[in-house]
């Protein structure tokens, strides 16, 4: 076995640090731009998700204006609600209250909620949604497809079905 002098061998070893932290640090690049490319790709379909929102918000209005008003019939959560709501102030007190008054008025605690228990994302785009369809609903007429009651809830509650899932 042959002896190498200390001072050589903290050569080589310092030589090996250098290589070693040179791949290190381009790893902390890789991933670097690998965190930059995830950022990305999470900006992009947070834009997707949020169009998709819209979207479903709009046509749950065209839903909820072409086929509920219609037969007046009333759906079930906030939607039903604040239908009923807008119909007994327009019936007893002869008052016209928009639909989003009370729709954004019924959706807030329960979105208050959701902020804390299950996350600031999900919150922001149910309240997107909310908002959304609210205007939508008060701001899109009314049309009569049809006077049949059985085909107005089965057709409005396939649609109303389709597009909150």
């Amino acid at each position: 076995m042959k002896k190498v002098p200390i001072k050589e061998l903290r050569e080589d070893l310092k030589e090996e640090l250098k290589e070693e932290l040179v791949s290190d640090s381009e790893i902390l690049d890789k991933q670097r731009m690998g965190e930059e490319m995830y950022h990305k790709l999470e900006i992009r379909r947070d834009v997707k998700d949020s169009i998709v929102v819209i979207i479903a918000s709009i046509l749950y209005a065209i839903n909820v204006n072409v086929f509920v008003n219609a037969g007046n019939l009333l759906p079930g959560g906030a939607t039903g609600i604040s239908l009923l709501l807008q119909h007994i102030c327009r019936t007893f007190l002869h008052i016209s209250v928009p639909y989003s008054l009370f729709s954004i008025l019924l959706n807030a605690v329960p979105a208050t909620i959701c902020y804390r228990v299950v996350g600031k994302k999900y919150t922001l785009r149910s309240v997107l949604c909310i908002f959304v369809m609210s205007i939508a609903v008060d701001m899109i007429p009314s049309h009569f497809i049809t006077d049949d009651l059985l085909l107005i809830a089965i057709f409005g509650g396939i649609i109303n079905g389709v597009l909150i899932a």
